[in-house]
C-alpha cells in the first residue's frame, strides 16, 4: 500500500485563493451590490416596487425641471472649480517650495499635509467653525483688536474654503512627488545656457506639472519648427561630449554639428562621474559629465586646458523665449 503524502507547499497555495476569493465577496456584498442598487433606485419612480417593469426616467425629469435641483447643480460646479483653483494656487509654490529648495522641517510638513487625508470629515468641518464660525477664535481676535468682522462661513465662502483645503493634498503631493521624480538636469542646462528662471518655470516646470495634473504624456517633435527668434538651447551634461580638437572629420562625425570652444574652469570628481565646467569663447559657461572609465584615466582633462565642447542635433532642446 502506497501513502501518498501532500506537500507542505501545495497546502500553503490554496491560502491565496481563499484570500481573492474572501476580497471578492466583501467587494461584492460592500461595494458592489450598494452601488448597483442606488443606481437601479435612480430609474424607479418614488413609491414603486424595485422591478424591471417599473424602470423609467421620470425622476432625471425633475431633475431638470426643477428650479431648486438646477440652482443645486449649478451651485456645485460653481464651489468645486473655485476650490480645486483655490486649492491648485495654494499648493504648487508649497509643493514646488518643498521639493526644490533646501528648508528646516521638510519632513514635518510632508507629514503634516497627509493628515486631511487619513483624519473624519467632520473632524475638519468642526475645526472651521472654531476657527472662522460666528465665535470662532479667528473671527474673534480680529473682531476685537483690529475691527475687521469677518464673513460668515455658514455658506458659500465656508463651502469653498473648506472644500479647497480638502483637495489641497491631493494637489500637493502630486505636484511634489512629480518634481521630485523629475530630471533636475534638464532644468540645469536651460539655466546654463542663459535661460532666465521666469523661462524656465514657465516653458519647462510648469509644462511638467500641468502634464502630471492633466494625467496625460505629451511627445515633441524634434524637428518641430520655431515660431520666434530668440530661443534658447537645453542640454543634459551628459550628452556634452569634450575633445581636444573636436571630432575628427565631418565626414566621420556628420551627426556632431553643434561646436563650441572654451577653457576648463573647474573640474568635479564625483567617483564613477568627472563633472567639467567649461567657459566658452562667448562667455557662456556649459557643463558636462563623463563617465570615469578607469581610476587614474590619463586622457582626463585638467582646468585651464582649452576644450572643444560639441554634441548632436539630437541631443538638445530648443526652447523658445
Amino acid at each position: 500500500m502506497t501513502n501518498v503524502v501532500t506537500p507542505r507547499a501545495a497546502r500553503r497555495d490554496v491560502l491565496p485563493y481563499l484570500v481573492g476569493a474572501a476580497t471578492i465577496v466583501i467587494a461584492l456584498v460592500f461595494l458592489v451590490y450598494p452601488l448597483a442598487s442606488a443606481v437601479f433606485g435612480a430609474f424607479i419612480k418614488n413609491g414603486q416596487a424595485s422591478s424591471i417593469a417599473n424602470l423609467t426616467l421620470v425622476n432625471f425629469e425633475r431633475f431638470f425641471v426643477s428650479a431648486s435641483y438646477q440652482r443645486a447643480l449649478w451651485n456645485s460646479l460653481f464651489a468645486g472649480t473655485v476650490s480645486t483653483a483655490l486649492a491648485t494656487l495654494l499648493a504648487l509654490p508649497m509643493a514646488f517650495a518643498v521639493a526644490r529648495i533646501e528648508m528646516p522641517f521638510r519632513s514635518l510638513i510632508l507629514g503634516l499635509s497627509v493628515i486631511p487625508l487619513i483624519s473624519p470629515p467632520f473632524i475638519g468641518a468642526y475645526a472651521w467653525i472654531l476657527l472662522l464660525g460666528n465665535n470662532g477664535l479667528i473671527t474673534q481676535v480680529l473682531n476685537l483688536y483690529l475691527g475687521i468682522p469677518l464673513p460668515s462661513i455658514y455658506g458659500p465662502l465656508g463651502v469653498i474654503v473648506a472644500l479647497a483645503f480638502s483637495y489641497f493634498p491631493y494637489v500637493f503631493l502630486i505636484v511634489q512627488g512629480a518634481l521630485v521624480a523629475s530630471d533636475p538636469y534638464i532644468e540645469e542646462a536651460a539655466r546654463m545656457m542663459g535661460a532666465s528662471r521666469w523661462h524656465i518655470l514657465r516653458t519647462i516646470t510648469f509644462v511638467w506639472v500641468a502634464i502630471v495634473l492633466g494625467g496625460s504624456i505629451a511627445v515633441a517633435e524634434p524637428r518641430q519648427p520655431v515660431t520666434k527668434t530668440a530661443v534658447s538651447v537645453a542640454i543634459r551634461p551628459e550628452k556634452v561630449k569634450l575633445s581636444r580638437r573636436g571630432p575628427a572629420s565631418d565626414a566621420l562625425n556628420a551627426h556632431a554639428l553643434n561646436r563650441l570652444e572654451g577653457i576648463v574652469t573647474d573640474v568635479s570628481y564625483l567617483g564613477g562621474v568627472t563633472t567639467y565646467k567649461v567657459k566658452l569663447d562667448t562667455g557662456a559657461v556649459l557643463r558636462s559629465s563623463m563617465a570615469n572609465t578607469a581610476r587614474l584615466d590619463i586622457d582626463a582633462y585638467h582646468a585651464s586646458q582649452r576644450v572643444v565642447a560639441w554634441f548632436t542635433p539630437d541631443d538638445c532642446v530648443v526652447l523658445e523665449q
